[in-house]
């Protein structure tokens, strides 16, 4: 048994563990995050947003096995898809139509060669095409919304959300590990018109192995702040971009996001990465994010034409798939 100590919030906290034999699936108990749940000093615990999933079933009274609002991006989020199991929530993607995935291949092929050819879709794979790889033309109308229409046939995703609009000013903490495939594994607050994605991640991207985003694809935690309602002439605060120093498919880590009026702030595995000053775009009010937002965790093809898209091989394999959400905690001040 290892016992480790360390300071969280002016509290002192003991954690403890267990070694354990399949760490690909199970958090280690013994890394020093698998932090018990204890009462923070001046915070409560949001108990409506807070789950360790430690069943055999995900709480449908606390959440949602898909969004309300919205399918998906290029990949339709699938209910089945979501599984509370080994103690954790598991939000998996998977290949829904054969057949429409070898659409999706196929108009890729098509935009990129001008060629009309039979796609193996079992052998397909964005690095085929290297140089010729064109993010521009696949990101543009209405190429980009005919992937985005043949994905969700073709691709099953999986999201989690809150069942209603109470999250505010807290802290917000989740431990997790990322998928490895070329989906995001994202964890994000949302509503009255603001956004705050606490991380947006991929396990890999799909393009030629010389791009350097091969590298920093699996240690990268990508955080932004929208704002979506007009007339600013922003819409979006400065992407913060942090490289871990393990990759986030490796092990469980804790991703931490403190937001109260001025300002948020992310934190990685208890430490401060990055912050936010809310009030830093003199167009927007920053009282307007203190809006009640749902809180959801998903997969999408995020970043398809700039990283290309999961192969057949990818979506198969359970091995990597899976976005593993250990256990989520949200905290307000009293």
């Amino acid at each position: 048994m290892v016992f480790i100590t360390f300071f969280c919030f002016g509290k002192l906290v003991l954690l403890y563990g267990l070694d354990i034999t399949n760490p690909r699936i199970t958090p280690r108990l013994d890394d020093g995050y698998n932090k018990p749940l204890i009462d923070r000093s001046g915070y409560t615990l949001v108990p409506e947003l807070s789950d360790e999933f430690g069943g055999t079933k995900l709480n449908l009274n606390k959440w949602r096995p898909h969004m309300k609002n919205w399918k998906g991006r290029g990949a339709e989020f699938t209910p089945s898809n979501v599984i509370v199991k080994d103690g954790c929530l598991q939000l998996k993607s998977s290949i829904k139509d054969e057949k429409h995935l070898e659409e999706v291949y196929s108009t890729i092929d098509t935009a990129l060669t001008g060629l009309q050819r039979k796609i193996d879709i079992n052998l397909w794979s964005p690095a085929d095409y290297g140089e010729n790889w064109d993010s521009k033309k696949l990101s543009s109308q209405p190429l980009y919304d005919n992937l985005q229409d043949l994905g969700l046939k073709a691709i099953g995703a999986a999201a989690v959300e809150s069942r209603n609009e109470i999250a505010k000013a807290g802290y917000y903490e989740a431990r997790i590990k990322i998928s490895e495939i070329a989906l995001s594994s994202s964890f994000w607050l949302i509503g009255g018109g603001t956004e705050f994605d606490i991380t947006e991640s991929m396990g890999t991207h799909t393009l030629s192995e010389e791009s350097d985003w091969l590298a920093r694809t699996p240690y990268e935690i990508q955080s932004a702040i929208h704002y979506h309602n007009p007339p600013p002439k922003t819409s979006e605060f400065e992407k913060m971009k942090y490289l871990a120093p393990k990759k986030l498919t490796e092990e469980f880590f804790i991703l931490g996001f403190l937001w109260d009026e001025a300002e948020t702030k992310i934190f990685y595995n208890d430490q401060e990465i990055y912050g936010h000053d809310l009030s830093s775009i003199p167009e927007i009010d920053p009282k307007i994010f203190s809006s009640l937002k749902r809180m959801i965790f998903d997969c999408e093809v995020l970043w398809g034409p700039w990283k290309g898209w999961p192969t057949k091989a990818q979506l198969s394999n359970p091995e990597i798939n899976t976005f593993y959400i250990d256990w989520v905690r949200v905290w307000e001040p009293n």
